[in-house]
């Protein structure tokens, strides 16, 4: 039988999964990966002790394996890979990356990253599934209260974090600031 935690862990994945599935890309998108592959790469990455160990602070590691938060610590780091790995051909960002400063508004809530549609304002948060309750119930995330964070910048732990998934992410970073540069040049 299923571990409880595993089973909500893995039912997360499949609704991010199909939810990324249902992305209508408008023509100008960068296809350079596939979304859906992605996704399942980035949440058996979350499980996978070396990238949590390089990535992730130790002292909550315990609680947070026991409590089967497995994308507990991540948000940050999945979002901007995320939003670097899928960009307009232009290099400007697809998902803009937004940020809740914990406000004490949600009980056990403090800080959390997610991404944004540029489009829609379609919300895709990898790791919504990070903040439970005493009873193991999935905490609601509130994204009217996000601000708009710029990911035109470097981040040495998304570095970290993808060139464990095999991705050289700096690479992608100088590709997106190139592609920014030059369309604003013709």
């Amino acid at each position: 039988m299923e571990d409880v935690r595993v089973k909500r862990y893995n039912d997360a994945t499949d609704k991010l999964i199909a939810q990324v599935e249902s992305v209508d890309l408008p023509y100008g998108f960068r296809k350079t990966y596939n979304m859906t592959n992605m996704m399942y790469m980035f949440r058996l990455a979350f499980c996978e002790p070396l990238i949590r160990n390089a990535i992730l602070s130790p002292v909550y590691e315990q609680e947070r394996i026991e409590s089967g938060r497995y994308s507990a610590g991540f948000c940050s780091v999945a979002s901007y890979t995320w939003s670097q790995l899928f960009r307009w051909s232009n290099g400007e960002e697809f998902w803009r990356l937004k940020a809740y400063s914990g406000n004490c508004s949600v009980p056990g809530l403090t800080d959390h990253v997610w991404l944004e549609n540029a489009v829609d304002g379609q919300i895709l948060d990898i790791t919504f599934d990070q903040s439970i309750d005493g009873r193991g119930n999935i905490l609601e995330i509130p994204y009217h209260l996000g601000q708009t964070v710029g990911s035109n910048f470097e981040y040495p732990r998304a570095n970290t974090f993808a060139a464990l998934m095999g991705i050289d992410l700096q690479h992608v970073f100088i590709d997106n600031m190139f592609r920014r540069a030059l369309s604003k040049q013709l």
